[in-house]
């Protein structure tokens, strides 16, 4: 699942209609509901969380279906140009056959040189080999073969691998039972362990005081964590049966419409309620003077 900061828009790759297809899911304000706008071909993709700081803030995307060189590509969001998604680089220049497991773009907050890049975390099926692959966001070229320097080595990864680059450009990697860090420098730490099945990760931060938050998604437990980066106690948020990935967003509108309720919706695949963080937030831009009406829920009603 991908969210569009931008647009407001939410992306998602998966078996629709009996095809492969990375689905656009926006707010359509002549009909007051939301669309599906379908992209892809024949290939199975995993994508980032997050859209880069291009001027169509592209989205990126891996083939998770086994092909020749490891394919890897990214959808246009503003404005979602074209019916499919577009060609970036192979990560391998002699077509060995790879599975991309995993793609997480750095959104460079605060504009650091070098940082404009995508992580893709794949397996080589013939070998076994797991390795992360860093890639200019420019698709230009693969920049480092063997991100976290594994050598001989391999991460465990699962079918999906979560990823998530944190402000200062520690990227979380989700290995099957446990989160690794891995620094700027390339060295690499273990975050947390005890985990049954790890899919997707994303991260939650207000503003850039405020504390950074891991969500993971163990579906071996069929349940959403938080992890506050500055505190080692997991705290459990939700369930879901079936998980598989988890993302943070903001909904967004830009110009106050009676008719059309603000609200933050939350959903699963099983149709069930998600009760909200412990502490939600709300944001307001630009800054003015509004009447917010925020309701909740009392003793199960």
């Amino acid at each position: 699942m991908g969210y569009s900061g931008l647009t407001g828009e939410y992306w998602i790759s998966g078996l629709q209609a009996s095809s492969n297809r990375v689905t656009r899911i926006y707010y359509d304000t002549a009909q007051k509901k939301y669309l599906r706008d379908q992209k892809g071909d024949s290939y199975q993709y995993v994508c980032a969380t997050k859209t880069d700081n291009s001027t169509y803030k592209r989205i990126f995307c891996g083939v998770l279906t086994p092909v020749g060189g490891g394919v890897t590509k990214y959808a246009t969001t503003s404005p979602p140009l074209g019916s499919n998604v577009n060609f970036c680089v192979n990560l391998d220049s002699t077509s060995l056959t790879i599975s991309v497991r995993g793609a997480v773009l750095d959104v460079n907050p605060d504009s650091q040189p070098g940082r404009d890049v995508v992580y893709f975390a794949y397996e080589v099926t013939t070998s076994g080999l797991m390795h992360i692959k860093k890639v200019a966001a420019d698709c230009s070229a693969v920049l480092d073969d063997d991100y976290g320097n594994m050598g001989a080595a391999n991460f465990n990864f699962n079918s999906i691998v979560g990823m998530v680059v944190a402000r200062n450009g520690d990227l979380y990697v989700s290995e099957k039972t446990q989160v690794m860090v891995i620094h700027p420098d390339e060295g690499r730490a273990i975050v947390k362990t005890g985990f049954t099945s790890l899919y997707g990760l994303d991260i939650i931060q207000a503003d850039a005081s405020d504390t950074e938050i891991l969500l993971i998604s163990d579906g071996g437990t069929s349940t959403i964590y938080e992890l506050p980066l500055d505190n080692p106690n997991l705290i459990p948020i939700t369930t879901a049966s079936s998980l598989r990935a988890c993302i943070s967003a903001a909904e967004t509108v830009n110009a106050f419409d009676s008719s059309l309720p603000l609200r933050m919706i939350i959903a699963h695949n099983n149709g069930g309620r998600i009760t909200l963080r412990r502490y939600p937030l709300l944001r307001v831009s630009p800054a003015k003077s509004i009447e917010a009406l925020i309701s909740r829920q009392i003793h199960g009603r």
